[in-house]
């Protein structure tokens, strides 16, 4: 029997926690919205408007959010450059004596005279 390989989040190509992607958002904000038109809270004739106020409240927090996570990597990004900087600029000290070698070339241990 053939298994196709199956990936590591089960069914889909998501990645993380389903609340942290805007599909799930977008999902649940129309199910609210249906919900809200069931219940007689929003007229029928509203639901389209509503929707779309909603559907555009969740881009806008959606893209708010994508700029504030490219802030913070260009940010770590930055810091990690400056150390790796003061990393080289760091004077190395050099070894004075070589190690000695207890193996010979094939890996053996050294015959003691």
């Amino acid at each position: 029997m053939n298994r196709l390989p199956t990936r590591p989040n089960g069914c889909g190509t998501h990645h993380g926690p389903r609340y942290k992607q805007t599909g799930f958002w977008f999902t649940l904000g129309t199910f609210i919205v249906s919900g809200l038109v069931l219940t007689n809270v929003i007229s029928p004739t509203d639901e389209n408007q509503v929707g779309a106020v909603v559907n555009h409240v969740i881009q806008s927090v959606s893209l708010v959010a994508s700029l504030a996570s490219g802030l913070k990597l260009y940010k770590y990004k930055e810091q990690a450059k400056e150390e790796k900087q003061e990393e080289k600029e760091k004077p190395v000290p050099k070894r004075t004596t070589k190690p000695k070698r207890k193996t010979n070339s094939r890996g053996r241990p050294r015959k003691r005279d």
